[in-house]
């Protein structure tokens, strides 16, 4: 899967500012929210995990 930058620039901006994301509820978090309708939900993914 690729991804767009300009569909999902929230995820792209947080990507400049920190080297991994950790979102706890992947759903709601400001950075990987817009993942949920097409990715998330889809594969049952609820939260994202970083290194």
């Amino acid at each position: 899967m690729e991804l767009a930058a300009v569909e999902y620039p929230a995820y792209f901006q947080a990507l400049t500012e920190e080297r991994t994301i950790a979102a706890h509820d992947a759903h709601i978090d400001p950075r990987t929210k817009e993942f949920s309708q097409f990715y998330l939900s889809p594969l049952g993914i609820t939260s994202i995990g970083g290194t």
